[in-house]
């Protein structure tokens, strides 16, 4: 087996912690350390047994005996560093929150792919075997129909921790939400719509944040973290006929995982075949983590989680700490992202399209236009026919006030135009308002006023087909 040769970027204690995890790896070795401070850095060589301390984080890219590189900084400085060893042709692994916005997540998987490297975000549960389970487990349905994700992460940081730095990409939200918003997307995939409620410091830095976030198949996520409460590491997916609960999820160090289903509590081994040698320690999901990035690097396969992730990640978090301080819910559109969520549900949105579909309506996002126009003579199937276009990532536009139009497109392709005629003296819901009830599967755009308009009495058609 091809072992990587590992360097660390800081002497932070995260370093020291994934230098022990790898003590007896065969795929990943750390083998050296860089510090703006050279006395640090050599210290920390000493104690670890590393074979080489930089004085600069730009020597140790231009090192060659080093493969990759571990980013351990603070966030504010995960982007450059990340985007710099990538150019300087090394591998990165880079602690979480990846990136600060989402225009950086691309900026640096378009410098991995310009250098043909490998990057990846470092969410090390997504691949310890208690994770892994809990995926089968929701993905056979044995908890019925994922509905609910609630997860709790909190802990202690004193004034002057570099986590409540606002200049250093500080705050509850990315340093312990991040890992909260990852599991909830790992199960159900991308939000439709995040809120969120924070506490924030004289500095601005939110030291505690609660939040609410929509998913796809009707999923709701709750969590909340904070920076000044006692330790809680809690994650629980609960379904219509059970609920599975991870105690230690982030940190993985649980012999069993619990399912919960008809009154009866069953605790699951995570690694009954000891294929993965579990210590049930720190360590463990840290050597795993790493053991599966360097293999990757040496096979040259792909990781499960990459550039289009991160992105979305990073789309969310931003979503959600602006949600917090407008104090009113932020919707979304991204792609649905990768999903787990058990037997196939079929709401009343879903009966409703399969409904229509028999009634000779289900080709409509590849018959084209002619299909929509007799739609405005057909009120009555309406709200189904746009709940199918959504559904199927489709897009409405609302046009401008009194444009009287509402554009309807497939995957970037307008697919007819729906017009609806005024009805004198009867003013309508603002357009806009029904836009967060509505905003699944694809998207709802208003125009700058809907009062009163027909564009705003189709919108309500629509929303009002989904209470």
């Amino acid at each position: 087996m091809t072992t990587v040769r590992w360097g660390l970027l800081s002497t932070a204690s995260i370093g020291g912690l994934v230098v022990r995890a790898t003590r007896q790896s065969r795929a990943t070795r750390f083998v050296a350390v860089a510090s703006r401070d050279g006395n640090r850095a050599r210290q920390f060589a000493a104690a670890f047994g590393l074979d080489q301390a930089f004085a600069s984080y730009e020597a140790l890219l231009e090192s060659d005996i080093v493969d990759a590189v571990y980013v351990g900084l603070p966030n504010s400085m995960h982007a450059e560093w990340t985007i710099k060893a990538l150019r300087a042709g090394k591998h990165v692994l880079c602690e979480k929150p990846f990136v600060l916005s989402p225009a950086d997540a691309a900026a640096a998987f378009d410098a991995a792919a310009g250098a043909r490297r490998v990057c990846a975000e470092g969410f090390m549960y997504r691949y310890h075997p208690s994770t892994l389970l809990a995926q089968q487990l929701v993905g056979q349905g044995r908890i019925g129909t994922l509905s609910h994700i609630r997860s709790a992460l909190s802990g202690t940081m004193p004034a002057g921790d570099i986590r409540r730095d606002r200049a250093l990409g500080g705050g509850a939200y990315l340093d312990l939400g991040s890992y909260c918003v990852s599991a909830a997307r790992l199960f159900a995939g991308n939000p439709q719509r995040v809120y969120g409620e924070a506490v924030f410091d004289a500095n601005g830095v939110d030291l505690r944040l609660a939040a609410t976030m929509r998913l796809g198949h009707d999923v709701l996520a709750q969590f909340d973290v904070g920076m000044e409460l006692p330790r809680r590491d809690e994650l629980e997916l609960i379904g219509s006929d059970g609920t599975i609960v991870i105690s230690d999820p982030w940190l993985c160090r649980a012999e069993t995982i619990e399912l919960r289903r008809d009154g009866r509590s069953e605790h699951l081994p995570v690694d009954p075949g000891g294929s993965y040698a579990l210590a049930h320690d720190d360590h463990d999901v840290y050597r795993i983590e790493l053991d599966a990035i360097s293999t990757a690097i040496t096979d040259g396969t792909e990781l499960p989680y990459g550039r289009q992730d991160a992105i979305d990640q990073a789309r969310v978090l931003q979503a959600l700490i602006r949600s917090a301080e407008i104090a009113a819910p932020v919707p979304l559109s991204l792609p649905s992202g990768r999903v787990a969520v058990g037997r196939t549900q079929r709401t009343r949105r879903t009966r409703r399209a399969a409904h229509h579909q028999g009634r000779g309506q289900h080709d409509l996002t590849r018959r084209g236009p002619a299909a929509l126009q007799p739609l405005d003579r057909q009120r009555d199937r309406l709200p189904g026919l746009l709940a199918r276009i959504l559904a199927d990532g489709g897009q409405i536009d609302v046009g401008q006030p009194r444009q009287q139009a509402v554009v309807v497109s497939h995957h970037g392709k307008d697919i007819g135009n729906l017009h609806a005629p005024p009805q004198s003296g009867v003013e309508e819901p603002d357009g806009a308002a029904v836009v967060g009830r509505y905003h699944r599967g694809g998207q709802v755009r208003a125009g700058q006023q809907h009062r009163g308009g027909a564009n705003a009495r189709v919108l309500g058609m629509v929303a009002g087909d989904d209470p």
